[in-house]
């Protein structure tokens, strides 16, 4: 009997544990571990930009031509466009975070340049006319190009990660550029063989505003909730250019006209740039 009262106790004392430690478990607060706050990227958004950029130095050529003498006795020399200058512009933006991770949007910007270049060579004599291949006394050959101001309008692919934006971006781009180029040829050419000294002179200068395309990637920074940094790399290709010029025969020259063509081959530019962001 006395065993029997003592397991009833015992018993009952588990219950009542069990039961205070179920309203503690009730009574304890919840708490969970916080996460890191996500970067909201979504809306429109503006900026400046400035960087430094070069051009591919793809060669320009000229032929030259008189009336009355058609046979080409000129070997013009290939001409290195190749040069670098400051960027500074602005861009205007929208992005839509998809997610908290995938970022997609639209950029366009304008971004005025000092990407200069300009080269001269002598072009030499084609054999027969006078005999060795050699420079030609006389003549030269000079062409420049100005990237004048380039435009884009991009789409972005980004993945946040925190504070960080990590994007890709292509579209369509614009170039202005302004050309320009000079050659003189020399006496005896103009006369078929004869005489010497100065001939035609062919100058040329233009400008011309190209369609091409650009894509890079970059890096974005959120510093408060409506500013950022930015670091980014564009690439920009755009097509050539073939321009003609009429020459002013010398007064020793014994043809009635002379001309040039002229040929700008493609223009490639790397610009590497940071920038500001403010988001609206």
């Amino acid at each position: 009997m006395k065993q029997m009262a003592t397991a009833i106790l015992t018993v009952a004392c588990i219950v009542a544990l069990g039961q205070a430690a179920n309203a503690a478990d009730v009574a304890r607060p919840a708490y969970k571990v916080a996460s890191a706050p996500v970067a909201n990227w979504s809306g429109i958004y503006a900026g400046f930009h400035a960087g430094w950029g070069q051009t591919s130095g793809d060669p320009g050529a000229a032929s030259l031509s008189t009336t009355g003498y058609a046979s080409p006795v000129f070997e013009t020399p290939n001409l290195n466009l190749k040069g670098n200058g400051p960027l500074f512009g602005g861009q205007l933006g929208f992005n839509w975070q998809i997610n908290p991770s995938w970022v997609i949007g639209a950029e366009g910007d304008i971004t005025g340049t000092g990407l200069k270049s300009s080269a001269t060579g002598t072009p030499n004599c084609l054999p027969p006319f006078c005999g060795l291949l050699a420079p030609v006394p006389g003549a030269s050959q000079y062409m420049a190009q100005d990237i004048n101001w380039l435009a884009s309008l991009r789409g972005r692919l980004g993945y946040s990660w925190g504070s960080s934006l990590f994007y890709v971006t292509g579209g369509a781009a614009w170039a202005n550029i302004s050309y320009r180029a000079d050659s003189a040829d020399a006496t005896w050419v103009c006369n078929g063989g004869g005489g010497g000294g100065a001939g035609c002179s062919y100058p040329a200068s233009f400008d011309s505003t190209k369609t091409g395309w650009a894509v890079g990637a970059g890096y974005e920074a959120m510093i408060t909730a409506n500013w950022s940094l930015r670091a980014e790399y564009l690439y920009y290709s755009f097509g050539g250019t073939t321009a003609s010029a009429a020459g002013t025969p010398a007064a020793a020259c014994q043809v009635a006209d002379c001309s040039a063509t002229y040929i700008f081959s493609a223009t490639d530019i790397h610009t590497a740039r940071v920038g500001v962001n403010y988001r609206f």
